[in-house]
């Protein structure tokens, strides 16, 4: 993306927002983290589709012992980076 925003000559903005602020928000959205996890895994299936170098391993995730994660941790991460480094250092 550096790249090409270097050749083209384009500003670029990174935006982040949470999708799901926490487990009690996606228990909201989708009814259960089980549901919740069922339905972002079918979108992570989507992905691996599109992927030819076979980066995303959905069946890996499917395995995992813990609660699908909740977005906040890493939009405060993507926030606290932008305000260091600007939106070109993205």
């Amino acid at each position: 993306m550096r790249q090409l925003a270097k050749e083209m000559n384009l500003d670029v903005h990174h935006h982040a927002f949470a999708l799901s602020a926490d487990k009690n928000e996606m228990i909201r959205k989708f009814g259960s983290m089980k549901q919740a996890m069922k339905i972002i895994l079918g979108h992570w299936d989507q992905c691996a589709l599109a992927d030819d170098e076979k980066r995303v391993n959905v069946e890996g995730m499917r395995k995992k012992p813990f609660e699908y994660p909740t977005s906040s941790p890493g939009l405060i991460a993507c926030k606290a980076a932008q305000k260091q480094g600007g939106q070109q250092e993205c």
